[in-house]
């Protein structure tokens, strides 16, 4: 009987050690789900932080004088077109190219050297004191792709 009851436990020990084995295998896989999934959502956070000083802009008026500043700023941008329409001329792209395309999805095309005009005739002179009325366009990844300003 001795000989029996230390089997017993021997065999209750073993089945509890298996138990917490796999609650412990169940419990780690739990939380990789749940860290996967946290990290789906840092990394959509992140990138909608990443490019807030532009998000900023959509639907605001802003002056002239701010235009040419963030055209001057972002111009060493790799992914960012900005357009002017100042009255006297069709639709300026600056630092990229980009086209509008169904449901205003933006396409970025080509690095572009425009140059804000300093001269008051030119067909692109950005006045410092008008006044633009601005919309932030994304691409297909909800990335701020092109802001675009129209003058009043």
């Amino acid at each position: 009987m001795n000989n029996a009851l230390k089997f017993l436990l021997l065999a209750a020990g073993c089945a509890l050690v298996v138990l917490l084995i796999t609650v412990g295998v169940k419990t780690a896989n739990k939380g990789k789900e749940d860290t996967d999934g946290n990290l789906d959502q840092y990394s959509k956070m992140a990138s909608e932080y990443e490019d807030i000083d532009l998000r900023v802009y959509d639907d605001t008026t802003v002056l002239g004088s701010e235009v040419k500043r963030l055209i001057k700023e972002k111009a060493g941008d790799e992914y960012l077109s900005i357009k002017v329409i100042n009255g006297k001329s069709d639709e300026e792209d600056y630092i990229h190219t980009s086209t509008i395309g169904t449901s205003n999805v933006v396409t970025i095309g080509a690095a572009l050297t425009t140059a804000i005009a300093t001269n008051t005739s030119s067909s692109n002179y950005i006045n410092d004191a008008g006044t633009f009325k601005s919309v932030v366009l994304y691409d297909q990844n909800d990335v701020v792709a092109c802001v675009r300003f129209v003058q009043e």
